[in-house]
């Protein structure tokens, strides 16, 4: 899923490649996170700290870069509900496709856990939360036409206003250890990206590439100090230390932010073309549907490349990168696989079908909801 996914524009290849290079991040946190390994248990070294910020860091730095990529894409033109729905529609193709082929790949390997809530989940994937950024993406695009023309019609000032209420809930009060005010994996962190960002895109001068720089970096190094110090003189209580982590390691937290705000705005200024990056790009959002579906991210992180299996190795980070770029490069294949075949068939009026439904639902609802005719004569009005 790309903004614009495989349009006719062509796209900058140095944001397709920190689009590959997001993915690949949540890649990397995922057999950290999902592996049996317990990470905050180890003695402290480089290796432990590596792991450590996979395992707390990569992914959400990774979720943030990919949402930036498409928000940005978003804010340069107004979002229509039919554009919005149309989004919904070819996002949801590519679900089903992947849930189905996974299912039917459980039902041949493994058909003793296949149960109702497999098949719920492969046939609708939205509404079962099978990937929670999909999910989230969607019902963002259905409130988006609406949340962006609401923000428009605030005016610059009232928007700054509720950039620093979001700011403060979302920035300031999450940075308190144990803080829950439900801004994370779901659609509100969206919106509250989407709030902050389209003020940026909206009314404000892009930053240039040395303050841009400068804004990543200060994330980063306050990421390091902050895990450093953490695995440095805390090792033991993996669930208490995550929770003291989690002020600057969480999702859409302030570092985080940082990093990802800086990392885009430095790409943005750098535009180049390179059809191989652009190719691989546009499977990446099928790297992640592909390797986060939870029946393969069990037979990945657990049974096949448990991290645990090679912690103690001397190379065990050399591993890691190297087990994570093998697992994006066959996902990415098989998703491009996909593409040609969609390309062929349902791909080659891409929209088609939604355009009929849309105009046939649109001429049915102006239908009735039409007021009758019931004449200019007094008749008509009488009580």
């Amino acid at each position: 899923m790309s903004e614009p996914s495989l349009g006719r524009i062509q796209r900058n290849s140095s944001i397709e490649l920190l689009r590959i290079i997001a993915i690949l991040m949540i890649v990397l946190h995922h057999a950290s996170v999902h592996s049996t390994l317990d990470v905050w248990s180890q003695p402290f070294c480089l290796k432990r700290l590596f792991f450590q910020l996979c395992n707390s860091i990569s992914g959400e730095v990774g979720n943030a870069l990919f949402l930036l990529i498409s928000v940005w894409f978003l804010a340069d033109r107004r979002i229509m509900v039919r554009d919005a729905c149309k989004k919904i529609w070819i996002l949801e193709r590519e679900l089903l496709f992947w849930s189905i082929a996974i299912l039917i790949a459980q039902i041949i390997w493994n058909p003793v856990q296949v149960d109702y809530n497999s098949v719920l989940n492969a046939f609708f994937p939205i509404s079962r939360n099978v990937w929670w950024y999909a999910t989230s993406y969607a019902l963002f695009l259905a409130i988006l036409p609406f949340l962006s023309e609401g923000l428009r019609k605030l005016g610059q000032k009232l928007h700054a206003q509720c950039c620093i209420v979001m700011f403060v809930i979302g920035g300031l009060l999450n940075f308190i250890p144990g803080s829950s005010l439900n801004i994370g994996n779901n659609v509100l962190g969206f919106m509250y990206v989407w709030i902050l960002f389209s003020y940026y895109r909206w009314y404000m001068e892009r930053v240039t590439v040395k303050a841009a720089g400068i804004i990543a970096v200060t994330g980063l190094v306050v990421v390091l100090f902050w895990n450093t110090l953490m695995a440095f003189f805390w090792r033991g209580d993996g669930g208490l230390q995550s929770m003291f982590s989690e002020p600057v390691g969480r999702i859409w937290s302030l570092p985080v932010l940082m990093i990802s705000f800086g990392l885009f705005s430095l790409c943005s200024e750098i535009t180049f073309h390179n059809r191989a990056i652009n190719a691989v790009a546009s499977a990446a959002f099928g790297v992640y549907l592909i390797t986060d579906h939870q029946y393969v991210r069990n037979i990945l992180w657990t049974q096949l490349f448990n991290a645990e299996y090679f912690y103690n190795s001397r190379y065990a980070i050399l591993h890691l990168l190297a087990v994570a770029s093998a697992t994006y490069a066959i996902a990415s294949a098989l998703d491009m696989i996909r593409n040609t075949l969609f390309s062929f068939t349902i791909d080659r009026h891409r929209g088609a079908c939604f355009d009929k439904l849309w105009m046939k639902g649109t001429k049915a609802m102006k239908t009735y909801f039409q007021a009758p005719d019931n004449g200019k004569g007094s008749n008509g009005n009488a009580m």
